[in-house]
């Protein structure tokens, strides 16, 4: 009878065996020796640089992660008297930052690049009355903007003659206030102007015909737009 129950447990024993030598170590790592760490993503700052002497602070500074794209700044800065032309790489503007291309590989300052107005001038004509001829009394013109932008000190300047009592002169456009002057062919004030004009009463006119009414003084002579075709 005992000799049946050994020869029962043998092969059950040798199952056991089996087993434990198949099985998986728990602390072994599934993934040794073919295993990859990751890398952490590495950030760049881009700061934006309007580039002229007492500019004020420029756009927000961007982090970017390397190898991607910057946002442009919008809208884009603005500077009395200049355009606004592209963010550049150096200072200089020689070189042109592409936001659709260029990516970032390091810390960087993005510098605006400028270029000066030049002012458009649009040509005026004025028809003096024939009360302002006499004594040989010509036409000037005063422009301003405000109290700080001004091209000359009252009764402004000589302007051109183009034919009989027909004047002309050029407003610039950062200018919109004007008034035409009776003055003496030296330039001095002889006593008669037209009430104040601008560019937005002429609206697309060019040509102010004063009336022959005698009017010295305030209020200023007035008259009416109509367009001159040179």
């Amino acid at each position: 009878m005992k000799k049946k129950n050994i020869l029962f447990l043998f092969p059950l024993l040798v199952v056991g065996l089996l087993l434990t030598s198949c099985k998986v170590d728990d602390n072994t790592d599934p993934t040794d020796g073919d295993s990859t760490s990751d890398v952490s993503d590495v950030y760049y700052s881009v700061t934006f640089d309007l580039n002229y002497q007492d500019a004020p602070s420029g756009p927000s500074a961007q982090t970017i992660t390397k190898g991607q794209l910057v946002t442009k700044p919008t809208p884009d800065p603005t500077r009395d008297g200049y355009d606004f032309t592209f963010w550049s790489k150096n200072m200089y503007g020689s070189s042109e930052w592409l936001f659709d291309v260029d990516v970032v590989d390091e810390d960087l300052t993005l510098y605006a690049s400028w270029t000066p107005v030049v002012p458009v001038q649009k040509t005026y004509y004025v028809q003096i009355p024939t009360y302002w001829t006499s004594d040989g009394g010509v036409a000037g013109v005063y422009i301003w903007e405000d109290d700080e932008h001004r091209v000359a000190d009252w009764p402004g300047q000589l302007i051109n003659h183009v034919s009989d009592r027909l004047y002309s002169c050029e407003v610039p456009d950062e200018y919109s206030n004007f008034i035409f002057v009776r003055l003496s062919p030296s330039g001095e004030d002889w006593g008669a102007k037209t009430i104040d004009l601008s560019k937005a009463m002429a609206g697309a006119h060019n040509l102010y015909t004063i009336n022959e009414d005698i009017v010295w003084g305030d209020p200023g002579c007035s008259g009416v737009w109509s367009t001159y075709n040179a």
